[in-house]
């Protein structure tokens, strides 16, 4: 009598012959034909076989009854692919096996377009999984097309990819990894060796640096790229030496202190400005003038810290400083964005209120001040700034000669001057009837708002507008607090309205 096993049973006796785990009746699947149950075409059928499959496991390490009841119902299938483990000559094949060892099932590599076969798709040096953790393209060893490898973007440890500028952006995938306005492809000024590229030798390469030229100024605050295409071609150079302004550590910079008094958001029983649109929290961190007329592409930003402060200091809303050439004051030679105080003082993002303007050698120049719905005012002659002086000019003083006629109205009696309100098309006028007249444009923009579902000329337009002439954080054409009164008011009873018409042009006063 047959003993396939050896186990003491002949086979007429042994419930499993050739004691793979797996019980006879459960290997003739046939019903009675056991000759065909050959799963490895070995001519020897499976109850018989050792190793079912043929691939040199045997059947019963390939864990084909794990729980031990002869059955081989959970027999383990590795790779998903319905074919248990025991009687599947590769376990690798199937869509949740992964081959390769890089972290992703054949099935992940399907969908990516990875190689199955090779832990590393793109030769970068990153395992596949890896890269799909990271963020980065495992089918691209430069997933941003910026000439830094993944391999360096991703950094030392996968699992917390780098991200320079903290902007969300692994550096593999981000254009800018500094945030500095400039792409990093046009930062590797050594094709692939960005070790090399550090203008200032901090050590850090200036495609990871925010201030490339060391000179305490933000890169993206020296004007490094004038039409925001990314490229540094049209970087300001404002000594012109041939180095633009964020890699020239010699370039010149003079600093200015001006204040100045918005009408619409003062108060003259506290001499102060209201500082509505910043408690209200809408107050915009990033510098407003990429619009309207002054069209000012700068990247200013302001920290939090700057928002959080109250009293005298609190800031009402941004500002544009501008310094302008002494012989052609039409000439803007350097300008900065920066926030008003509720007492007047400007200061910049980061609170300072010395404002630094790069490009400038020390010299004589005017300086002027505009707003998004206020009219601009500038000194009456050119201001001396030396490079050992911070001039003041304080435009709120009666006393403090500007350009023009009538340029400022006066508050308090006279002992106070404010810029004028009333110019919420954005332009350089202020016009309550007539043709491109303000007013049209309060009333459109509050008959148009989305949530004006009745078209009511009393709807309260809420968020940081320049129709809000008041600066309160609300836009109102009709009824109490409107934006209209204090237009209408300012164009009657202008110094130059001798015949109080509603037509009059409150003309902005700047060459």
């Amino acid at each position: 009598p047959i003993d396939t096993d050896k186990d003491g049973k002949i086979d007429a006796l042994d419930a499993d012959d050739d004691n793979d785990g797996v019980l006879t009746k459960n290997e003739n699947y046939n019903a009675g034909t056991p000759t065909d149950d050959d799963s490895d075409g070995d001519k020897i059928p499976d109850y018989l076989d050792t190793d079912d499959d043929g691939d040199g496991i045997l059947s019963a390490t390939e864990s084909n009854d794990p729980n031990k009841d002869g059955s081989p119902a959970d027999a383990l299938d590795t790779d998903g692919d319905k074919i248990p483990d025991y009687l599947d000559k590769d376990s690798t094949d199937g869509p949740l096996a992964d081959p390769d060892k890089d972290g992703l099932t054949n099935a992940d590599e399907k969908t990516l377009g990875t190689d199955p076969k090779n832990p590393d798709s793109d030769g970068d040096g990153l395992l596949d999984g890896v890269e799909k953790k990271a963020g980065s393209n495992p089918m691209n060893p430069d997933s941003d097309g910026d000439g830094i490898g993944d391999k360096v973007e991703v950094g030392t440890d996968p699992t917390k990819p780098l991200d320079t500028d903290g902007d969300g952006k692994p550096n593999a995938v981000d254009a800018d990894d500094d945030g500095d306005g400039i792409l990093t492809k046009n930062e590797n000024y050594n094709g692939g060796t960005p070790t090399d590229d550090d203008s200032d030798k901090d050590t850090i390469p200036d495609y990871l640096d925010s201030d490339d030229d060391g000179d305490g100024i933000l890169t993206k605050n020296e004007t490094p790229d004038g039409n925001v295409d990314g490229s540094p071609t049209d970087a300001t150079d404002g000594d012109m030496d041939g180095v633009p302004d964020y890699l020239d550590t010699s370039v010149s910079a003079v600093k200015v202190q001006v204040k100045a008094l918005m009408q619409g958001a003062y108060n003259s029983t506290s001499k102060l400005m209201q500082d509505d649109l910043r408690s209200k929290g809408m107050l915009p961190l990033k510098q407003p003038y990429n619009i309207g007329s002054i069209k000012y592409a700068g990247t200013e930003a302001a920290v939090a810290t700057v928002f959080a402060a109250t009293g005298n200091n609190a800031p009402v809303d941004w500002v544009m400083v501008e310094i302008r050439d002494a012989t052609t004051p039409a000439t803007i030679k350097a300008r900065i964005a920066g926030l008003v105080q509720r007492d007047g003082d400007i200061m910049d993002v980061t609170g300072s209120t010395s404002l630094m303007l790069t490009g400038l050698l020390p010299g004589n120049y005017y300086v002027s001040v505009r707003h998004r719905n206020h009219l601009g005012v500038m000194t009456s002659a050119p201001v001396a700034i030396t490079a050992n002086t911070i001039p003041s000019v304080d435009f709120t003083k009666p006393t403090t000669t500007v350009y023009g006629k009538d340029s400022r109205i006066g508050a308090n009696s006279g002992t106070v001057s404010l810029l004028w309100a009333g110019n919420a098309n954005t332009d350089v006028r202020a016009i309550a009837n007539g043709p491109s007249n303000d007013t049209g444009v309060i009333l459109g923009d509050v008959l148009l708002a989305k949530d004006n579902l009745s078209v009511s000329t009393n709807y309260r337009l809420a968020g940081y507008q320049p129709t809000d002439i008041n600066m309160d954080g609300i836009t109102i054409f009709a009824g109490p607090s409107n934006d209209v009164n204090m237009l209408l008011g300012n164009v009657l009873l202008h110094p130059g309205n001798s015949t109080f018409s509603a037509n009059y042009i409150i003309n902005q006063q700047l060459p």
